[in-house]
């Protein structure tokens, strides 16, 4: 990989993150008096497409491809195009594309799918996402500096759950929709196994220890357990978010 990061280890513990909650303001990161902490994208409406029948998605839809095979595995470029979508609406990057239709968001998936490309196993990897999404940025004349984090099949290689939570609260406090890989659900029902979704949320409880991301996944929006399934979990796993855009 060039200039992204694959990390089986972050720099900030939950204990870190817990001391530093009592200081971030703002609407990413908020504590309520029941201690929980929120982190989330400052305009999750950027993300908002209106089709053509006046349906609202939540980012862009695998289903909008033109061929069976890009419609059954092309979840990876769509969750792609929505990180980029993402940095466009909000000024961040400049894209060829009219991102505020439907029809220039199809295009932008179309031009993704060349560089975050289904293998036979679809898009299966953190770092398969992340070099994609690198080499579509530089095409377009921006260097993006991503990270991923590896959540392994192998547990003797995953990284803590308190890791998870540092990597998903730096993400989204950067202000980046984070990919979140799941080739397995586990014991999580409103998540589909052999999937990428967007997060663009996640509140933490503290004092119970839980979790929960809200995920964008075409037209639904999902609230999900994080710990159930980083626990439950049984095949390699992982997310990624930029960092900065050089």
């Amino acid at each position: 990989m060039t200039e992204e990061t694959v990390r089986e280890n972050t720099d900030m513990d939950l204990d870190a993150m817990l001391d530093e909650a009592d200081v971030l303001t703002g609407p990413d990161s908020v504590r309520n008096p029941v201690r929980l902490l929120s982190y989330g994208l400052k305009n999750p409406d950027h993300l908002h497409i209106l089709d053509e029948g006046g349906v609202w998605f939540r980012g862009c839809e695998q289903e909008w491809f033109s061929t069976e095979w890009q419609r059954r595995a092309g979840c990876g470029p769509s969750v792609a195009s929505n990180i980029m979508l993402y940095l466009h609406r909000g000024g961040m990057l400049q894209l060829p594309y009219d991102l505020l239709q439907k029809e220039g968001c199809l295009q932008l998936m179309e031009a993704m799918w060349k560089h975050v490309t289904p293998t036979r196993m679809g898009v299966n990897t953190v770092q398969l996402f992340s070099d994609g999404l690198h080499a579509f940025a530089e095409q377009h004349g921006y260097k993006l500096d991503c990270e991923a984090l590896l959540y392994a099949r192998d547990k003797e290689r995953r990284p803590s759950f308190q890791e998870v939570l540092s990597f998903l609260a730096d993400g989204l406090t950067l202000d980046c929709p984070v990919a979140f890989l799941n080739l397995s659900n586990g014991d999580v029902e409103n998540l589909d196994a052999w999937h990428w979704v967007t997060i663009v949320r996640m509140d933490v409880d503290p004092d119970s220890g839980r979790a929960h991301v809200e995920i964008y996944d075409g037209n639904v929006t999902a609230r999900v357990d994080l710990r159930r399934w980083c626990e439950t979990t049984t095949e390699d796993g992982g997310f990624v978010h930029f960092r900065r855009i050089v």
